[in-house]
């Protein structure tokens, strides 16, 4: 009998994290019936951070009027923890990607309007500390819409008011701020695992824009908004943080986290690995499955993975990675000592095959390790 640990991240637009387990649990058990396997879905802060928190229990779920990214209304979660006033808020529940179909993906439009308004819910209550997870999102606004929700005002050249978007950045001519303080001691962490800065070869703008929808002729001019809202946060708000690792993280929520909320960026991948108790189930299991949509070099840079297998080799552990899509180099199983690597796409070469049978392809692959470790 073997004792199977199952803790992915989601694989975006195919499966939740919780989906991703459930389907590798399925094919383990049709060829190992006699293994025993625990599942714990993660998140880096991104897509499923609140359902991993619904999961460990960080607090109750509040479930709340808000908007898309491009400002429909919805209903979006967020949780609250009361007797510690603790708040954890993720940006791709109001302003995630994966709520958007990709023909209404375009960072120009989108706005984290509806992430702020849970924020300021969560600020009404008197949160004491606030966590947000800065991944998934849709967005490209440089936090603006966010800040609009908590009261700043932004005004054109002509002294009218309107929302920020991507494509607007460069028509701020004044930032006014809220009226009344917002929560002065309240601390506020985002969570974070990305170094980019908020504008620049390596800013939001150039690495994340392409994937939300930005053609790339207008790459440059928004990239140019973005740096013109810095020098606006120096001028108006007395900040200077475009430049700090991880300002560029959530189409530059992370520098608005820092510029509008007087937070702090942390990592993701640390503070989720530490609350999810996961180090304690890894060092329980006899082996351990961990992975995400696209396995890369930057897989081991801080993300998920790099911790998981930090893990597994504190304690000895077998580590298969599953992954839709692998673009590692044979010797780099090696040098991180990975026991082996399934990849969706090696079933189904087509993306849009791939994408579609990822949960059926999940579960031939978990047989298949089943199937291995059986015969071992």
């Amino acid at each position: 009998m073997k004792n199977w640990l199952i803790c992915t991240d989601s694989f975006k637009d195919a499966a939740t994290a919780t989906e991703v387990c459930k389907a590798i649990a399925m094919g383990i058990q049709q060829s190992s019936p006699q293994s025993t396997i625990q599942k714990i879905p993660l998140s880096d802060g991104g897509d499923g951070f609140i359902t991993l928190g619904k999961a460990l229990g960080w607090g109750k779920t509040v479930t709340m009027p808000s908007f898309d990214a491009l400002q429909r209304p919805i209903q979006a979660d967020y949780l609250w923890e009361q007797d510690t006033r603790t708040a954890w808020i993720g940006v791709a529940e109001a302003s995630g990607i994966q709520e958007l179909k990709a023909s209404e993906r375009d960072g120009r439009l989108t706005s984290s309007l509806g992430t702020g308004i849970l924020i300021a819910d969560a600020l009404q209550k008197g949160a004491a500390t606030l966590f947000i997870g800065l991944g998934g999102s849709a967005t490209n606004d440089g936090g603006c819409g966010m800040a609009q929700a908590l009261g700043y005002r932004f005004l054109n050249a002509t002294d009218e008011e309107f929302l920020p978007t991507g494509e607007t950045l460069s028509q701020i001519a004044k930032i006014s701020l809220p009226e009344s303080k917002l929560a002065p001691n309240t601390q506020v962490i985002a969570l974070s695992d990305v170094s980019n800065p908020l504008f620049g070869p390596s800013g939001a703008t150039f690495n994340f824009g392409p994937q939300k929808g930005i053609p790339k002729e207008q790459l440059a001019p928004i990239d140019k908004g973005m740096q013109h809202l810095a020098d606006c946060w120096h001028k108006y708000l007395n900040k200077d943080v475009a430049s700090i690792p991880g300002a560029g993280a959530a189409g530059g929520l992370g520098a608005a986290c820092l510029a509008f909320l007087n937070g702090t960026l942390q990592s993701g991948t640390k503070t989720i690995l530490e609350l999810s108790g996961i180090e304690a189930a890894i060092s329980e299991a006899d082996a351990v499955i961990t992975g995400e949509g696209r396995v890369d070099e930057t897989s081991f840079q801080g993300k998920l993975i790099s911790g998981i297998l930090e893990l597994t080799q504190k304690h000895h552990k077998d580590c298969y990675l599953v992954c839709g899509q692998s673009e590692l180099p044979g010797e780099w199983l090696l040098q991180k000592n990975v026991s082996g690597i399934y990849a969706v796409q090696d079933y189904h070469p087509n993306l849009a095959e791939s994408i579609a049978k990822t949960k059926e392809t999940l579960q031939k692959i978990g047989n298949l390790l089943g199937q291995r470790i059986k015969n071992d």
